[in-house]
This record gives C-alpha cells, structure tokens and sequence, in this order.
C-alpha cells in the first residue's frame, strides 16, 4: 500500500471515529441537552469540561464546525499515528541490525560486473 493510500485510509479512520465520539458523547452525557450558559469570558474552572466539545457541537447543530474539527483532528492523528510508526519500523530495524550481525546472505550482496571491451 503507498503512503499517500495508507494516510488517506488512516485520515479517514480517524474523521470518523471523531464524529462517532460526538455523537457517543451526546448520548452518554445527558445533561449537555440541558446546558444553556454560554460565556465568551475565559473560566478556566470549567476547563476540564473541555473534553464534551463535540457533543456540544452536535447539539446545538453546528455540523459545519464539526465536520471541520473532525477532518482536521482526523488529518493530526494519522499523520502522527504514521510518524510514530515509521519511528518504530526505523528503530526496531537498527535494532535488529545491531544485534545480529551475521553473515551477508547472497540476496544481499552487490555482485560484481566487470565490462571489457574487446577489440
């Protein structure tokens, strides 16, 4: 599978399981159907509340804001979840360079060709 294919299909993935969560945090928190305060003032009391943003957004119908958020937490998470495995594929293979020297096996050496001209 190309990069560009696996971090299309991980996009994905990840938009989609964004907007299931809104929709499971509205269902499973109940009382965000009943809040009404809405303050532009800062209340950093309130902060850990922070988590229930997408059942709020999909309460109060903002689909176009959290189809957004979710296709740009989407793009984040899969071009972090391919960085931290390409990190690990990179390390696990000198890893298992280091420790195990052995031989060179025929599949991996450089055969010599030798061109000669003859007149």
């Amino acid at each position: 599978m190309t990069p560009a294919r696996s971090f299309a299909r991980l996009w994905l993935l990840f938009t989609l399981l964004t907007l299931a969560y809104a929709a499971c945090d509205l269902a499973l928190n109940p009382w965000l159907r009943f809040e009404v305060g809405f303050s532009m003032k800062p209340d950093f009391t309130r902060l850990p509340e922070l988590m229930h943003w997408g059942g709020r957004l999909y309460m109060n119908g903002a689909w176009w804001l959290l189809v957004c958020n979710a296709v740009l937490l989407g793009g984040m998470g899969a071009l972090l979840a391919l960085t931290l495995w390409a990190v690990y594929r990179t390390l696990s293979s000198t890893r298992g360079a280091t420790t195990s020297p052995g031989p060179k096996g025929p599949e991996t050496e450089r055969p010599s060709v030798r061109i000669s001209q003859s007149a």
